[in-house]
């Protein structure tokens, strides 16, 4: 019943909270404790221990890391889905304002929200416009997949050339309002020295 025990006047304690991951830093439920810790009566006996041994206890809460199971971050995407294109209106909803969801974030919300109607085509306008080139890549491998397995028809228009390399079978190139090429990209590249020497200059 000292404080001098360990020759320590503090803890500082790792997220407690519940999580999916080792670490616990994406938190599902701020206001309980993760199994692997205990109870939350062993959370409370610690702290009147460490009370009686004047300890002081800190504990990393990470209010800006939740994960994408908690209930905040779960109504936000649903809330999301459901406005489309809209502005997001923070009295609807105030989570959205808890989080920053990227643009990349938002077309793959638009883009899994127009397939909930089971549509044999789909038309995507530039979907990759103004993402950065790692959130750009992963939303073509998106593209590919679900058009894979659904066994649907994307048509698609964008100046991405990374995103016509990974993801059409077949294109039309547009050059001063006249098809300038209509075929596979097997075909295309059976044409040009360098495809990509091509595509950067067309």
């Amino acid at each position: 019943s000292t404080d001098s025990d360990l020759g320590i006047t503090g803890i500082w304690l790792m997220p407690i909270m519940p999580s999916n991951t080792y670490h616990k830093y994406d938190v599902k439920d701020y206001m309980a404790i993760d199994s692997a810790y205990g109870t939350m009566e062993d959370f409370e006996n610690l702290v009147a221990e460490c009370k009686a041994r004047n300890i002081n206890l800190i504990i990393d809460l990470v209010m800006n890391h939740t994960s994408s199971s908690h209930p905040w971050f779960v109504e936000a995407c649903d809330y999301l889905k459901s406005i489309g294109d809209g502005e997001p209106d923070l009295e609807e909803c105030p989570y959205v304002d808890y989080y920053n969801f990227s643009k990349g974030m938002k077309s793959r919300l638009n883009f899994i929200k127009a397939l909930v109607h089971d549509p044999q085509v789909l038309f995507l306008d530039e979907p990759t416009s103004g993402l950065d080139p790692k959130s750009a890549r992963h939303f073509d491998a998106l593209i590919a997949q679900l058009r894979d397995l659904l066994g649907i028809s994307i048509i698609m228009v964008t100046h991405d050339m990374e995103s016509v390399k990974s993801v059409v079978d077949r294109m039309m190139i547009l050059k001063d309002k006249k098809v300038f090429f209509e075929g596979s990209l097997a075909h295309l590249k059976a044409q040009v020295e360098s495809l990509d020497t091509f595509l950067e200059h067309i």
